[in-house]
């Protein structure tokens, strides 16, 4: 049973003076605490060094539900965040909602974002999150300019009886594009703001965190109040739960976190024995259980998958000749995509980092699943007007495709055919990480343009047919020509 929750201090008091008095009938109550971390979109199992295969959600979920099936009502499941980034391409289709649907049906009860899940933009995080079920927490991150929380700061549940406050943290990394209006709150500080309120209301008090284990075990000997720390980030695998004693307190504060990629599912077991007035914990004992491919494919999961299979299924070109980009030389598919940006958005030049384009895009048929693959970033497509001095400085850059522009001793020389004009301003078509991390381009004036780099990409290739235009760079269409 979920209890309503907030985010600040004043809503908590509140909540403690009206309080709740649930009648407890159980000398010891014994609860499960389920717990997953870093699975970061593996929906499907990953191949291991030793070429077998391992985790993904299809087999972690059976593995779940079955835990649930043999100890109804006294299970809880906590996600401790980096669901979204990379994954399987069905992840970047869907800003992730496919990922938070199969957390639905294997029934989270609490979620924590992790610094990952905001590389898709914070707006497209708030989006995906508003439409579950299920708690999305996040105590120590805000909006820089107005102060409010993004997400509540924790949340109250009753589970057999007892009483469990979850608080939410978790780190954000502040010199990516997607956390420029936020303000990252020293989490410490944070918890010990909430956790004296949140004791007196709660039997058991979990701190669901994204922080890493060094930063859980200085959470968990700065802030007494807390039972429980379920974690992630580090990809620390901890077979058994790391124990801070708290004295004069017997039972020390547990902190867990499990392998990442849905390799093992976290099971903490926790015993309640009832006091005067609710339950205090007796015993914490935690473990790691495997996720094989012995383990069952479970159903909910795959009709899921199966839902996304058929839109990406969906053929959108036909390539004459397959692409490729290797990592020095003449780049055709890092061209594509160059190109796709100044196309969709009639920029003069565009620009997209070698590094992150994939390997190939194989000729036949190209789905709406090879476009992800592509380039899997999701990232924004944004365009500035920049002075021509400044433009060519901008083949000094290494590791950085281009389109619409030459390049003689690393200086762009050409724009369009025509000599750079450095009074003149012409247009830059490039994704949000590169006006973010790029030194020539800081301080620029950028627009959005509606795209991102997988729908601009998409939308070339749904335009230029074929494919026929991508076989040589030359044979690539002009954005301007009046056909396209």
């Amino acid at each position: 049973m979920r209890y309503p929750y907030g985010s600040t201090v004043l809503l908590l008091a509140a909540t403690l003076l009206c309080g709740f008095s649930p009648t407890y009938a159980q000398e010891t109550v014994d609860l499960i605490v389920l717990h997953i971390n870093d699975s970061h979109g593996s929906l499907e199992p990953v191949l291991g060094s030793d070429s077998t295969r391992y985790g993904g959600a299809v087999h972690a979920a059976a593995l779940i539900q079955d835990i649930r099936r043999q100890t109804p009502d006294r299970v809880l499941l906590l996600h401790a965040g980096d669901l979204f980034s990379r994954g399987d391409p069905v992840v970047a289709f869907s800003g992730g909602g496919a990922n938070l649907e199969i957390l639905e049906r294997i029934g989270v009860d609490a979620l924590t974002p992790g610094n990952g899940d905001f590389y898709f933009g914070v707006e497209n995080l708030v989006e995906q999150t508003a439409h579950v079920d299920f708690p999305v927490l996040h105590a120590n991150i805000r909006h820089e300019e107005t102060g409010t929380r993004l997400f509540p700061a924790y949340t109250m549940l009753e589970v057999s009886g007892v009483r469990v406050a979850i608080l939410g943290l978790g780190n954000v990394r502040m010199g990516h594009h997607s956390a420029r209006a936020l303000e990252l709150l020293n989490p410490i500080e944070v918890a010990r703001q909430f956790a004296p309120v949140l004791r007196p209301q709660a039997d058991l008090l979990i701190v669901l965190s994204h922080l890493g284990t060094v930063n859980d075990t200085a959470l968990a000997s700065a802030v007494p109040e807390i039972d429980l720390i379920v974690g992630g980030h580090s990809h620390t695998r901890l077979d058994s739960l790391f124990r801070v004693s708290r004295p004069p307190n017997p039972v020390a504060i547990g902190v867990a976190q499990a392998s990442p990629r849905y390799a093992a599912v976290g099971r903490v077991d926790v015993r309640m024995r009832r006091t005067e007035d609710g339950y205090s914990v007796e015993r914490l004992d935690g473990r790691l259980l495997p996720v094989t491919s012995d383990i069952p494919r479970d159903p909910d999961v795959e009709s899921v998958l199966a839902e996304y299979e058929q839109q990406m299924n969906e053929v959108v070109a036909t390539l004459d000749s397959t692409l490729v980009s290797p990592d020095e030389g003449y780049d055709p598919l890092g061209e594509l995509v160059a190109v796709s940006m100044r196309w969709v958005t009639g920029a003069d030049i565009s620009m997209v980092h070698r590094g992150w384009v994939g390997d190939s895009l194989e000729a036949g048929p190209v789905t709406m699943e090879d476009v992800i693959r592509v380039h899997s970033a999701r990232e924004p497509v944004l365009t500035a007007k920049l002075k021509g001095s400044r433009v060519t400085r901008l083949g000094q850059l290494t590791r950085r495709l281009f389109s619409g522009c030459d390049i003689e001793d690393s200086t762009v020389v050409r724009i369009g055919g025509a000599a750079v004009d450095t009074n003149a301003f012409y247009t830059l078509a490039a994704t949000a990480y590169a006006f973010n991390s790029v030194d020539a381009l800081e301080g620029v004036t950028t627009s959005r343009t509606g795209y991102r780099i997988d729908t601009a990409i998409e939308r070339y290739l749904r335009m230029n047919g074929s494919g026929q235009a991508q076989q040589t760079r030359h044979r690539l269409p002009n954005p301007w020509q009046d056909e396209w």
